[in-house]
């Protein structure tokens, strides 16, 4: 869109890179396939095991308005280590301490 780059979009890009990770496709070429540009569908459909914290919080990234979106890359990390979808800013981890924590057959 030609603005500098913000925390927010940030954020948006981490939710596009998660929803990649776990579905293994692109999220701009599944709302295309379907009918639905820039519609991005939750990766949930794509991936029906994906827990539902993680399908929120990855939907919760890719809001189209800033101010819905989790208030940090750690708040987003956070609750899909923890199982809860973000809602207040989480503690900074560092990147061992993430992977001391795996989810059931989901990778960071």
């Amino acid at each position: 869109m030609g603005e500098p780059g913000t925390a927010a979009s940030d954020i948006y890009s981490l939710g596009l890179i998660i929803f990649e990770i776990v579905t293994g496709r692109r999220a701009s070429d599944v709302a295309t396939a379907m009918g639905r540009p820039g519609r991005i569908p939750p990766p949930i459909t794509i991936t029906p095991d994906l827990p539902a914290a993680w399908n929120q919080t990855i939907l919760q990234c890719l809001a189209l308005e800033p101010v819905d979106r989790p208030p940090s890359a750690s708040a987003a990390v956070e609750a899909l280590v923890s199982g809860s979808a973000p809602t207040v800013v989480a503690p900074v981890h560092s990147a061992g301490a993430l992977l001391e924590r795996p989810r059931a057959g989901l990778l960071l």
